[in-house]
């Protein structure tokens, strides 16, 4: 591999300045990271992704699948929770808090992590509301458009807790969302 010029051999202006900004920044990150200590570049990043399983199946820990998290209720039937205790099994300890969930917030969620399988975790998740509905096998109408909003809007809204021993996530279901009503399309993302 041959040598880059020297500055001062370099004739165009604007690669120039390139190259000064570029040597500067590479300066400024030596100097910061013999402040802190380190004489080694920094390692990688570890891209963490989650595994990846059959079209048909869908994924979910099964803490979630055996609490009450995603209960067993008409969506009218709803009720608002705080910290409510859902389950405790094998060490396990599962709360909630915002408005209960039903199978059909599963049935959303689960699409979700299915779809971001694909990528590394904590990366946007994007999709169409057409595609993502009839992935779940339901209709296209407005109603049915309305029932995602709705079911992520409450995924996006709750706070789950769950520990075991010392430890506890708390966190909601789906970081955020940013639609588009007019063209219907999602992204996700973990916040």
């Amino acid at each position: 591999m041959a040598e880059p010029l020297p500055k001062d051999q370099i004739d165009d202006p604007d690669l120039r300045r390139i190259f000064q900004r570029f040597q500067k920044t590479a300066e400024e990150r030596r100097t910061r990271e013999a402040e802190e200590g380190r004489t080694e570049p920094s390692p990688p990043a570890k891209i963490i992704q989650l595994p990846l399983w059959p079209e048909p199946v869908r994924g979910a820990p099964n803490s979630f699948l055996r609490s009450a998290l995603f209960a067993a209720i008409q969506g009218k039937g709803r009720k608002q929770m705080k910290r409510e205790l859902l389950a405790t099994m094998q060490g396990v300890t599962v709360r909630f808090t915002g408005q209960q969930l039903d199978q059909s917030d599963l049935d959303v969620w689960e699409q979700s992590v299915h779809l971001a399988r694909f990528n590394p975790v904590g990366n946007i998740c994007c999709f169409t509301g057409y595609a993502f509905l009839k992935a779940l096998r339901r209709n296209t109408g407005n109603a049915e458009y309305q029932g995602l909003d709705d079911a992520i809007e409450r995924l996006i809204a709750c706070a789950v807790i769950i520990q075991t021993g010392q430890k506890e996530y708390v966190g909601n279901l789906i970081g955020s969302c940013l639609r588009d009503k007019a063209t219907r399309r999602y992204r996700l993302a973990p916040d």
